[in-house]
């Protein structure tokens, strides 16, 4: 990929310097002593570099011709800014107030004035400008974007997606053949579903209707009060209480199935204000290597509209047990893996996508076979399994929509209504999916024929094990290998 590297966009709407650098200062930085204390405001003065090389970037690219849609880079404009608001409040902007509360909570003192003084001055005087000149260079970006959007319009950017593709997957597939594979699961769900709805009407439950279309059934999910929480602080406190209580209730079914467990824990968390537009409902970001600091799963509250009850039990499983928390913190802990390997996750994509968002989505199926999914009153599979189906619905659209746009030059507004068609999910949530495979060429790829892979490998060793099949040994044997491209993992556990 190193040919390629100007076509990988510099900042984009999911992530990125201007998103990354405030979730730095406020939830991994350490702030237990004065000495911490002073490295942060040392961090404050530092940024002025990173600013410099983004902003430096974005025109390197923008001469180049190289820039997300411009829907994509206007999301980048309004967080910056958000950000510059936030920040020229002196008294109480959200780096102010994460050193003043992780202070009092470390040492059970206030943060010495001279010292909230000083954080001030070097936010006035480094970060701010430092955000405000990014800004510049976004709009100036924005002025020249069009809204063409797959990779195809860059240059070489044939060559360059099917190399994405490779990166991403870790597989020779071509783009028509997972383009045809993602038409297949789409087809297969919409069979599962039809099911679920077709058992629940006969258990007298008809808020779905099984004589109509899955569409309408879908949009059903996403139009019922029940399925959702109020937009307030209290219903936002419940939804992180609930996470917490289905956290625990998938610990204690899935780990009779794996023999080794991380020792790090898992905490779940609101997401970040600057993370939450244009977000995903939820993200991981792994603990430290020293275990002082748990891995946190992030649930997107800007807007709760986004957090459907029936989906928080898929999502679950997926970002936190026995998924990406369960995944990267085994691979953390390995010390027979060397260092470079076990800290290969660091969320700039040095990692094998395709085991590490297909063991997520591998975990949901998972979560079914345990019974995770089982919450209806009569102990049946009812709403939280068709939440699940339509989690896998999003992924399996993925794998045409993303192939869609990149290969066969499908623009934004077919995307998004083959997305709106085929899934729960409403217009605005359809665009927010767009926009993201927009700027992530075929990432969005590695999740179900990541999946996929793992499924048809756990049944190649049951047929060469036989009676002798363990799902802790083979479950313990994915997870000890740690991420690596899916094919050396076949080759790998077939030996094993």
């Amino acid at each position: 990929m190193e040919a390629f590297r100007i076509n990988r966009y510099a900042l984009d709407q999911l992530d990125g310097f201007h998103t990354g650098y405030v979730l730095l200062m406020t939830d991994m930085a350490p702030l237990s002593s004065i000495q911490h204390v002073e490295l942060y405001i040392n961090r404050l003065k530092a940024s002025t570099k990173k600013f410099v090389m983004y902003a430096d970037k974005l025109i390197v690219q923008r001469e180049a011709g190289v820039f997300p849609p411009k829907l994509c880079l206007l999301k980048v404009s309004r967080s910056i800014e958000g950000t510059i608001t936030n920040l020229e409040n002196e008294s109480d902007n959200m780096l102010i107030s994460v050193l003043k509360e992780k202070f009092k909570t470390s040492t059970g003192q206030d943060l010495p004035d001279y010292l909230r003084l000083k954080a001030v001055k070097a936010i006035n005087d480094f970060v701010i400008p430092g955000y405000t000149a990014l800004l510049k260079e976004v709009k100036n970006c924005v002025d020249v974007a069009d809204d063409k959007a797959g990779v195809w319009k860059l240059p070489n950017g044939e060559e360059f997606y099917n190399q994405c593709l490779r990166m991403e997957t870790t597989t020779s597939l071509t783009a028509q053949q997972i383009h045809d594979i993602g038409m297949r699961e789409v087809e297969s769900l919409h069979s599962g579903v039809q099911q679920v709805i077709e058992r629940l009407n006969k258990s007298g439950d008809m808020l779905l209707d099984g004589g109509g279309s899955i569409k309408s059934n879908l949009q059903k999910l996403n139009q019922t009060e029940k399925f959702f929480y109020g937009n307030t602080e209290e219903e936002r406190s419940c939804c992180i209480k609930d996470f917490q209580s289905q956290l625990a209730e998938i610990s204690s079914k899935v780990d009779p199935m794996f023999s080794v467990l991380p020792q790090s824990k898992c905490e779940i968390k609101p997401m970040p204000a600057a993370m939450g537009e244009g977000g995903a409902g939820a993200c991981y970001w792994p603990g430290s290597l020293d275990l002082t600091r748990p891995g946190y799963f992030y649930a997107n509250l800007t807007d709760m509209k986004a957090q459907n009850k029936a989906q928080m039990r898929t999502l679950t499983a997926h970002e936190a047990v026995p998924g990406h928390h369960f995944q990267i913190s085994v691979q953390l802990e390995n010390t027979k893996l060397p260092y470079f390997r076990r800290a290969c996750v660091d969320l700039e994509g040095n990692w094998f996508n395709a085991y590490v968002e297909g063991w997520g989505l591998y975990s949901e199926r998972l979560a079914k076979e345990v019974g995770f999914y089982a919450t209806e009153a009569d102990g049946s599979e009812g709403y939280d399994l068709l939440g699940h189906y339509c989690a896998e619905l999003l992924r399996a659209c993925r794998l045409v929509v993303d192939t869609g746009m990149h290969a066969f030059k499908w623009d934004r507004e077919k995307a998004v209504c083959y997305m709106s068609d085929t899934t729960d999910m409403t217009r605005s949530e359809c665009e927010n999916e767009v926009d993201r495979y927009c700027v992530l060429p075929a990432q969005a790829c590695s999740y179900k024929i990541g999946q996929l892979k793992l499924l048809e490998l756990r049944e190649k060793c049951k047929e060469r094990d036989g009676p002798n099949f363990d799902i802790k040994q083979f479950h313990d044997n994915v997870l000890s290998i740690g991420a690596v491209p899916l094919e050396t993992l076949e080759e790998l556990l077939l030996k094993s």
